[in-house]
């Protein structure tokens, strides 16, 4: 039973969605738990992996690239830009 509570708590850590460092500094990786830690938009994390976005990247993109090139609708790609925006801030 101790495995499946540690596995458990694995997947709580990762729900809890603390992203540490500055998203400039963030690989690939970090960016796409972070894009699936965003409501409704884990179905573009395997674009943001594909392109290799990582911390820097991400930071470059604004609403219309997340709308024109991930073809995110308008309020997702608003939402990205929010969430971004507040770790930035947490983080400088």
């Amino acid at each position: 039973f101790a495995t499946g509570a540690g596995a458990g708590a694995q997947v709580a850590i990762k729900k809890a969605h603390n992203f540490s460092g500055r998203p400039a500094d963030w690989n690939v990786q970090t960016v796409c738990e972070f894009i699936e830690s965003i409501p409704n938009c884990a179905p573009y994390v395997e674009k943001f992996r594909s392109e290799q976005v990582n911390g820097a990247a991400l930071l470059a993109l604004d609403k219309k690239d997340l709308k024109e090139f991930f073809e995110m609708p308008l309020g997702l790609a608003v939402n990205v830009c929010l969430h971004l925006k507040k770790y930035e801030e947490k983080n400088k």
